[in-house]
């Protein structure tokens, strides 16, 4: 996935960042009737080299609490995951953002009308850190 923060004079289409491929070891991420994952860098609430990784240059990126846009691939088979939607929160006081999916190619979305949640910080109720 990457995602895009805010524009500014060095990138105009939004502050970029790229994950590494998103998928927990020991837990089935995604799958029919599993509708959320989280991956935050943590695991039980504590940093985890595994998780920061898999989190890529995303993990605490400057993105400036917003998000303007990006891409996502799906690498697992096209009949596990139907694309839904992408919810982006921050390890801050800042809002949560939303945004679209919009099928772009075999196994390619791009990230679209993105959106803050105000007055909503987190993507999972009750979430805290």
């Amino acid at each position: 996935m990457t995602l895009l923060g805010e524009k500014n004079a060095l990138y105009p289409d939004g502050v970029p960042c790229t994950t590494s491929v998103l998928d927990h070891l020991d837990t089935v991420d995604f799958a029919v009737n599993f509708t959320r994952v989280t991956f935050d860098g943590t695991i039980g609430g504590e940093e985890d080299e595994y998780e920061k990784n898999m989190m890529g240059s995303c993990y605490q990126a400057p993105l400036n609490g917003q998000l303007v846009g990006g891409t996502l691939s799906w690498v697992g088979n096209p009949d596990d995951w139907v694309a839904g939607g992408v919810c982006v929160d921050w390890v801050s006081d800042n809002f949560a953002w939303w945004c679209e999916v919009e099928w772009s190619g075999p196994d390619h979305w791009n990230l679209a009308a993105c959106a803050s949640l105000a007055p909503v910080q987190y993507c999972h109720p009750g979430r805290r850190f």
